[in-house]
């Protein structure tokens, strides 16, 4: 079986990072990206299946990956990338997508793997081969 993810938004500015000073104990940034699923081909009369997910980045992560000087813009296609192979995989081993994802410097490596001049997010779509069945229910 196969499926069409399309994203709908450029993502959605949830949180803002603001660098650490004395008055802020924690500082992430999170954005929220919008996505819609079809079988390919699609099946007469079947409605796109809509999602959303959430996409937070750690502020620890933010400073080893030496983005805490990158623009919102910046940060918001890195989430991207990010949420593009998570969603690729899962839709892939046949599972739906969580609602949320969280990067953190213990999950990642320590440089940015994201060269965000090469990054196209609006009407950004892919085609995934399902490994196993799936139904995706909202």
């Amino acid at each position: 079986m196969t499926k069409k993810v399309t994203f709908v938004n450029k993502g959605e500015l949830l949180s803002s990072y603001v660098p650490r000073d004395k008055n802020v104990i924690r500082s992430d940034y999170e954005n929220k990206f919008g996505f819609s699923v079809v079988d390919v081909p699609a099946i007469l009369g079947k409605a796109d299946e809509y999602f959303v997910i959430n996409v937070k980045i750690e502020e620890e992560l933010i400073i080893n990956w030496h983005l805490d000087g990158r623009s919102r813009e910046d940060l918001t296609q890195i989430l991207f990338c990010h949420v593009v192979e998570y969603i690729r995989n899962k839709i892939e081993e046949g599972e739906i997508p969580g609602k949320e994802l969280f990067l953190t410097a213990k999950d990642h490596p320590e440089d940015c793997p994201v060269d965000v001049s090469k990054i196209q997010m609006e009407g950004y779509s892919f085609i995934v081969e399902v490994k196993r069945q799936i139904g995706f229910v909202k």
